[in-house]
């Protein structure tokens, strides 16, 4: 198992090194690989090839570390095989990024202790899975405060089982607030991706939680 995780790993880092990070928008020429089943899966250029709109002005990104070697170990099995780390983020919040059965995802923390549970493999894909290097906070400014309304993380996902070296790197798009948080929209990998994410993340706070896959 373990030599089995050793591999899938290294193939994850090498497929987000060389795709697009959670940063301003790239100008990757990806073509639209398809998604697993169930929820809500958007694509950064429409079938026509219009350019998303720009962002709304009034909401900014902050941009907080999820690598291992950034973050600090708050749970960890050996025996299980699963592990939790706490990654700080902005404002007080806080993110775990927790791993088991060669599968990663993330919850959110509040600044007052609250957690929320973003589910990726239920939600976006339950193949094995590493979250990016990097969150992506979307936040708005109230009296000189930032106030975070959304959350975009990079998602690896190795869709096919036979084929371990085909990733496909999802943005999954949640929105945020005091009393909840969870994925709202799931990008595929296409051209102008990080745009599209930042569309929708702005308007998060509008659409309902993606249910669980079947």
């Amino acid at each position: 198992m373990n030599c089995l995780r050793t591999q899938i790993i290294s193939i994850f880092v090498f497929a987000a090194a060389c795709g697009p990070a959670v940063g301003p928008p790239e100008k990757s020429t990806e073509r639209n690989s398809g998604g697993p089943g169930g929820g809500t899966f958007a694509g950064g250029s429409s079938e026509s090839g219009k350019r998303p709109k720009e962002v709304n002005p009034a909401v900014k990104s902050i941009y907080s570390d999820l690598a291992e070697d950034t973050c600090i170990e708050d749970e960890i099995s050996e025996t299980e095989g699963w592990s939790v780390r706490s990654c700080k983020g902005v404002e007080g919040y806080r993110l775990l990024v927790s791993e088991g059965d060669l599968r990663q995802s993330a919850d959110v923390v509040t600044p007052d202790g609250k957690r929320f549970k973003l589910e990726f493999p239920a939600v976006v894909s339950s193949a094995f899975s590493t979250v990016g290097d990097k969150a992506e906070w979307r936040v708005t400014s109230d009296k000189g405060k930032n106030r975070p309304v959304a959350l975009i993380i990079r998602y690896n996902v190795n869709d096919d089982p036979n084929d371990t070296e085909k990733i496909t790197s999802y943005l999954t798009v949640s929105k945020i607030s005091e009393d909840a948080a969870c994925v709202t929209d799931v990008v595929k990998p296409v051209k102008n991706a990080n745009l599209a994410a930042r569309n929708l993340a702005d308007s998060a706070s509008e659409r309902p939680c993606l249910k669980r896959n079947p």
